[in-house]
């Protein structure tokens, strides 16, 4: 800075402020708060001391002889690093590495003419040539085709998906706001899932639709690449790996979850392969490996349960027993830290959800009863269907759980096989008891449960099953037959009845994932949810409301009518979870149903006495039901049309009380905070290489093999 002319000085002041930040900060993240701290002295050297920067200028500012244009044109271009930075990315995406540059001038080795044909034609080659790549690009296509009639709306919504309405800043002032009064009295903090949907939404420039959108419509293609990434330390053939990655990202589940509008089941859907990968870490890695991957599954499992709370019992239960199945040194603690940071992030949600253990059954969203299958059968469950709309035929899945079953005859990795299978297990009888179970929702709406949590543990048993099945298959069909003359004849007719073998196992895994996408791609993404969806509250209503005025809103429904109480506007994304008393839930219902039925009372009293300020009637209102609302002489009629009638209540209505005031809830969402930012800085990878299994330390990307020298060789891969 003190070569730098006065106009680009302070640009360079900044830029190095903001540069030495990021530094630091990425430093504590790669655990080396040495460095970090090194950083941040080096720069309170230089704004500590101006005295110095400006000696320094004066005393170049004599012996310059050219300016600083001139100079410039030497010095490296300003773009250089994002380039290097890009560069970089496009490497890891690519699967080639991370490049090598010898600056804007290198010296290359003489070749012959033409070599240049055969080589790399560049980055954008191998990027589109890595298998992950072509997963996912093949995944999007094939769910921008099935969800057509979802694309280009205004509003998405339907099923158990609230309209997504409002952006990042109202789920945030939802979420750290405090407890607010809900429509009907209820005071309980919003529930933990905003927050998370708050935070992708802010990266997202603040554009809810487009969180909501990524996790819910494209659960599809980032399932697919999660359990491509996930399958990598067991598979390590990258076509390999793509089979089980797009069975998994095809399966029922996720149809069904995007055609109900199932937010919960799809986040869960994502996560589950990346916290399987990092369970297998914990039970098998080295022990600071181990311990970094149990911080990161615990943030996972938080994560996921805020969205899904039938989440965290499965996987305690699933990790007690794998803690028994494969005692190990420090075994106790992890499994200590996998469980207990959901915990400590989830408080005090989890201890209402603990409270009233029905509700672990639900998710986030709306919980309809007509979006589950009361009656669903054994078959339908044994397919990985968990019924409901958006789900194909049983017969789609039918190849790939013949392919795992067909990987329990071979003699090789039988453990593996028998813990997949036991995961599986284990989720389809859950599934069963949850489909059999009706639970009730915080609005009073009773119904079946939805499998879809316990059927994604079945799949990612699955997984881990069609994970040995490929590489098993890879094997069998690049194994060379060799031997003795005396041997060829026998060898070779063995190959090739294993390369049969691997062939049919492959073509059965096969039909799953081009099945699930035909079914996909002609059903399109049937079900509840819309692109579409109109406003719930009608305008008329809404511009006459004040601050505490409410609306009940009245829908018809199966042949008779719901009703839902609004507070100025639509709900916004976790508004609708949180709980309700009882007592004047049941109270305005009862109110409700006697203004349909137009047997007068006392019904627009006990309204008015719960803060209700408008009665409207939703698209198609029913004459009936018109008339019987002209007939209360407490209400007068504001508007009446075919899709949508509002009226007024004449009496003094009783403002809705504002909601009291909570001192612990601000300071336990900054305690939260932290605890999240430690968590994932203990969760992040460090920069300091591994310890080698011989006690020494060598490079993080070899292995030690033991022979003849002490402390054995080290040999880099």
């Amino acid at each position: 800075m003190a070569n730098l002319p006065p106009r680009s000085l302070p640009w360079a002041l900044a830029r190095n402020i903001a540069g030495s930040a990021c530094r630091a900060l990425l430093l504590l993240l790669g655990k080396r708060p040495a460095a970090a701290l090194d950083e941040i002295a080096a720069l309170g050297s230089v704004l500590a001391r101006p005295a110095r920067l400006a000696e320094a200028r004066r005393a170049r500012a004599a012996g310059r002889r050219r300016s600083h244009r001139a100079v410039a044109r030497l010095l490296t271009p300003p773009g250089a690093g994002y380039r290097r930075v890009a560069e970089w990315l496009e490497g890891r995406l690519s699967g080639a590495g991370i490049p090598e540059s010898a600056g804007r001038h290198a010296v290359t080795a003489p070749g012959e003419d033409g070599d240049e044909l055969l080589a790399d034609a560049g980055g954008m080659q191998r990027f589109l040539g890595n298998p992950g790549v072509l997963l996912f690009l093949a995944l999007t296509a094939v769910t921008l085709v099935a969800e057509r009639s979802l694309l280009g709306g205004s509003r998405l919504g339907g099923g158990a998906l609230v309209p997504v309405i409002g952006g990042a800043s109202d789920l945030w002032d939802l979420y750290t706001g405090g407890p607010r009064p809900a429509a009907l009295g209820g005071d309980a903090w919003a529930p933990p899932y905003v927050a998370v949907l708050a935070a992708v939404s802010t990266v997202l420039l603040g554009k809810t639709w487009l969180a909501v959108w990524l996790l819910l419509l494209g659960c599809v293609p980032l399932a697919g690449v999660c359990a491509y990434v996930a399958a990598r330390p067991f598979v390590p053939g990258r076509w390999a790996r793509a089979l089980p990655a797009a069975c998994y990202a095809l399966l029922p589940v996720a149809t069904g979850a995007i055609a109900a509008g199932r937010l919960g089941t799809a986040v869960v859907f994502i996560l589950l392969p990346a916290c399987a990968a990092l369970a297998v870490t914990v039970l098998t890695g080295e022990r600071r490996r181990a311990r970094r991957a149990a911080w990161a599954l615990g943030l996972l499992l938080a994560v996921g349960t805020a969205f899904a709370p039938l989440l965290y019992p499965l996987a305690l239960v699933l990790g007690a027993l794998a803690a028994l199945a494969f005692p190990r040194r420090g075994i106790a603690a992890s499994v200590a830290i996998v469980s207990g940071v959901p915990v400590a992030l989830l408080l005090p949600w989890l201890a209402g959800i603990a409270a009233n253990p029905g509700r672990l059954l639900l998710e986030a969203g709306l919980h309809r009863p007509g979006l589950a299958d009361p009656a669903l059968p054994a078959g339908t469950l044994l397919a990985l269907g968990p019924g409901g709309p958006g789900v194909p035929p049983a017969w789609v899945t039918c190849g790939l759980v013949a392919a795992c079953v067909a990987v329990t005859a071979m003699r090789r990795d039988r453990p593996v096989a028998a813990i997949g299978w036991g995961v599986a297990l284990f989720g389809l009888l859950v599934a069963i008891l949850v489909s059999r179970t009706t639970v009730s929702s915080p609005d009073g709406d009773a119904g079946p449960a939805w499998p879809g949590v316990p059927l994604a543990f079945a799949a990612t048993g699955m997984l881990t099953v069609a994970v040995l099945a490929a590489r098993r298959a890879a094997g069998f069909l690049t194994a060379n037959t060799g031997g003795t003359a005396s041997r060829v004849g026998a060898a070779s007719a063995v190959g090739r009845a294993r390369r049969a073998t691997a062939l049919a196992v492959v073509a059965a895994a096969c039909s799953t994932p081009l099945l699930a996408a035909v079914a996909w791609v002609a059903r399109g993404a049937d079900g509840p949810i819309s692109g579409n969806v109109p406003d719930a509250m009608p305008a008329l209503a809404a511009v006459n409301s004040g601050d505490r005025d409410l609306t009940l809103l009245l829908r018809a429904r199966g042949g008779g009518f719901t009703f839902t109480v609004l507070h100025r506007r639509t709900p916004l994304v976790g508004e609708a979870d949180v709980p309700v008393p009882a007592e004047p839930r049941d109270r305005v219902a009862v109110a409700a149903a006697g203004l349909v039925s137009g047997r007068g009372g006392d019904d627009v009293r006990v309204l008015a006495a719960h803060g209700v300020r408008f009665v409207a009637v939703a698209s198609p209102v029913d004459p009936r039901v018109s008339r019987a609302l002209d007939s209360q002489p407490e209400l007068a009629r504001m508007s009446l049309s075919r899709r949508v009638g509002v009226w007024r209540v004449t009496l003094p209505v009783t403002p809705l009380p504002a909601a009291p005031d909570d001192p612990w809830h601000g300071p336990w969402l900054w305690v939260q905070a932290v605890m999240a930012a430690a968590v994932a800085v203990m969760a992040a990878p460090g920069s300091r290489d591994e310890p080698a299994p011989g006690g020494s330390r060598g490079d993080s990307r070899g292995d030690f093999r033991g022979g003849s020298r002490a402390g054995g060789e080290a040999v880099a891969r």
